[in-house]
């Protein structure tokens, strides 16, 4: 069970809705965690500045797409939404509200063209057993609260669309969750040296005993208990 916000945080539990903030269950709804607070940060350079924005214990992403370079008017509408495998447009709202024109990915017919149901309506993109999407902006900086993202001079001017979703399955799949991300440079800005990265807080149940590793010939990070037992 992992957190997913329109403002660039993943495995975050920003607003407690369980109780506290780790935002990554395992396995399932349970009290137990693996991840305190993850998200997406981002830097270049904008002729001799160094621009950043990123999602940690604060964020400098706002919800929404952009406009003439500049954020949009937020509103219900830049949600997360959130569908299952087997959705209709009348059994969930967000089947039916899917955003196409915001950005949302649609089904495809074999010829790449969008597809439609019986009657006549662009079908969402379903893969895995769930998926949800979202979008959000940096183009703002009085919205730039991270300790990396507020001292940037200025905004990137990143529009990110995230589509993630996961499979319900008793094997390996069903422990993955797979994150897409669309990033679309609509601030009329020139990004030089751009580095896009993860940013993650694993705690793998208690906080005060886990290591961290990585295997970058697999670009593979990870978390472990230094002890057998943990509380």
């Amino acid at each position: 069970l992992m957190m997913v916000n329109n403002q660039g945080s993943f495995g975050y539990d920003r607003p407690g809705f369980f109780g506290k903030n780790d935002g990554l269950h395992y396995p399932g709804e349970c009290p137990w965690t693996v991840m305190f607070a993850s998200g997406l940060w981002l830097g270049a350079k904008v002729g001799n500045q160094i621009r950043v924005a990123a999602a940690e214990y604060s964020v400098d992403y706002g919800p929404g797409t952009m406009t003439g370079g500049g954020p949009s008017a937020d509103g219900p509408q830049f949600r997360v939404y959130k569908i299952h495998d087997g959705d209709t447009r009348v059994s969930n709202p967000d089947y039916a509200e899917w955003p196409f024109d915001d950005g949302a990915p649609s089904a495809k017919d074999d010829a790449g063209q969008d597809s439609l149901d019986a009657e006549g309506y662009q079908i969402p993109l379903m893969l895995g057993d769930e998926a949800v999407w979202t979008v959000m902006n940096d183009a703002d900086m009085v919205g730039h609260h991270s300790d990396p993202g507020s001292g940037s001079p200025g905004p990137l001017g990143i529009e990110i669309q995230l589509y993630a979703y996961a499979y319900d399955s008793s094997g390996t799949a069903g422990r993955i969750i797979f994150m897409q991300y669309t990033l679309i440079n609509n601030g009329g800005n020139v990004l030089d040296s751009t580095h896009i990265a993860f940013w993650a807080d694993p705690d793998l149940g208690d906080a005060g005993n886990d290591f961290v590793g990585c295997d970058s010939a697999q670009s593979l990070g990870y978390c472990y208990n230094a002890f057998s037992s943990d509380a």
